[in-house]
């Protein structure tokens, strides 16, 4: 596949763009809630589950070939595999990548799938515009029109540019409940400010970041679990725990439970 050095998100007045997300379709989450909400005179769209079977997916994109495609560079990554494997025949022209830390790996798995970089952002259900990748280099611009993320250190502090601090979060825009000074435990390095330039960049997204758990499922084919799943892993009495994939077929479970169980 030829490489592209730019992706442009290309507008048709006489019809819709196929918009595809694939990610958590089963709660109030930031990215379904664009998919439903997203203009239908502009916008044709499909949202595909990271909890189903990836073949199935696979079927779905295949049918609607989806002009841009958006979802967690996990979840991204998994379709670039298929794609490079033969089974995924698209050719979006715009890819987003949102909801979790777009490691290298996975960036260059999906350029070479799809012959472009995917756009990085930073998105979260408390606020769908963080940050959006920088277009004169690496890291990403802060969106402070839409928000006020400061960067804090161990005393509370704003951290200095190249240090690592974690997100505390205040949204301008939420009216109907606003998020003033939220925590959002995500660590970032904050970024070095050049002259005129109009938004403060972070370096990286540096937490949060998760891999999925490879199995093999009762059919006999090799699939995974998004981490989305095992964060919603619950049993009474468990404080903190641990998946380990020693092979598709053995899955160690560490735990640490409290005393009464």
């Amino acid at each position: 596949t030829a490489v592209r050095s730019q992706m442009k998100v290309r507008y048709n007045p006489l019809r819709p763009n196929r918009f595809a997300y694939y990610g958590a379709t089963h709660g109030r989450f930031a990215g379904m809630t664009s998919v439903v909400t997203a203009p239908k005179l502009i916008t044709s769209t499909l949202a595909c589950s990271v909890l189903d079977p990836i073949d199935q997916t696979v079927r779905q994109l295949n049918q609607f070939q989806p002009e841009i495609l958006a979802g967690y560079p996990s979840a991204l990554a998994d379709l670039a595999m298929k794609s490079i494997g033969g089974d995924l025949s698209i050719q979006p022209h715009y890819i987003l990548s949102a909801g979790e830390v777009l490691t290298q790996t996975n960036a260059a798995l999906i350029k070479k799938a799809f012959g472009f970089q995917p756009v990085d952002s930073y998105s979260s259900s408390e606020c769908m515009n963080m940050a959006l990748q920088r277009s004169d280099g690496p890291g990403l611009s802060l969106m402070e029109d839409e928000c006020i993320v400061e960067i804090l250190g161990d005393v509370n502090l704003p951290v200095d540019p190249g240090e690592s601090g974690r997100v505390v979060l205040t949204n301008l825009n939420n009216r109907v409940m606003p998020i003033i000074r939220y925590d959002m435990r995500d660590m970032v390095t904050r970024g070095y400010r050049k002259d005129q330039e109009p938004f403060e960049p972070i370096q990286s997204i540096d937490g949060r970041a998760n891999d999925a758990l490879p199995i093999r499922s009762a059919t006999g084919g090799r699939d995974t679990i998004h981490p989305l799943v095992l964060s919603e892993f619950f049993v009474p009495g468990i404080k903190k725990f641990q998946f380990i994939a020693k092979s598709p077929e053995e899955i160690v479970i560490r735990y640490n439970a409290s005393e009464e169980m």
